[in-house]
């Protein structure tokens, strides 16, 4: 069985008594091994983050608001597109006959024009995307009593996004929340640590020594 701890984006799993023991007696040994399961794992858990939903009508033209004002869409990877707007204007006949003359009959017509709903004539990009999804980078650091692996971005509002400040419209849009991917992913870093162990155990026995 896997047995999973995870709390502020950490994953703690145990097991692997071998190369654990390993790397209290001999970590110049056990360290490659927890090495290659921890580059494994973090490619793993970097991997789904880096995973988009489906785009929704946030990410495409031709919204309105309540009001019936046209709104701007999020392009991804490119950024923000804001809508360029124009009044129309609607011009009615309006036509006002006058009294009769001596000799004819005066006829006066004027126009008045009427204001329209803005009209959308264009979209103008911001140019501004921090691509959230390439933004993710992940690296694994070496001690000499163990080794550490780190997932991150140094994306603005990532947090907002996929962190522990994850806001609802985000999570009903189906983004990946990082504590909720370390978990998912347990089983995936579980069997990456006990392929390493197994490649452990066929190069050292128990004690250490080299076979």
């Amino acid at each position: 069985m896997t047995d999973l701890t995870s709390g502020n984006d950490v994953l703690v799993i145990t097991g692997f008594d071998e190369l654990l023991s390993a790397l209290e007696t001999s970590p110049q040994d056990a360290i490659p091994y927890l090495h290659a399961g921890m580059v494994e794992s973090v490619s793993v858990v970097q991997a789904d983050l880096q995973d988009y939903p489906p785009a929704t009508e946030r990410n495409a033209p031709g919204r309105f608001d309540i009001h019936g004002k046209p709104m701007g869409y999020y392009e991804r990877g490119r950024g923000y597109w804001y809508p360029i707007l124009r009044r129309g204007t609607l011009e009615e006949a309006a036509t006002i006959a006058g009294g009769y003359g001596k000799r004819r009959m005066v006829i006066k017509a004027t126009r008045k024009q009427k204001a329209l709903a803005p009209e959308v004539v264009g979209y103008k990009n911001t140019g501004k995307s921090e691509q959230l999804g390439k933004s993710w980078n992940s690296r694994v650091d070496d001690a000499s009593d163990g080794v550490t692996g780190l997932v991150g971005t140094n994306t603005s509002y990532a947090g907002e996004v996929e962190g522990d400040e994850q806001t609802s419209l985000m999570e009903t849009i189906g983004w990946p929340r990082m504590d909720k991917v370390l978990e998912e992913d347990g089983d995936q870093i579980f069997d990456a640590f006990t392929q390493a162990t197994e490649r452990y155990l066929e190069n050292f026995d128990p004690q250490g020594k080299e076979q």
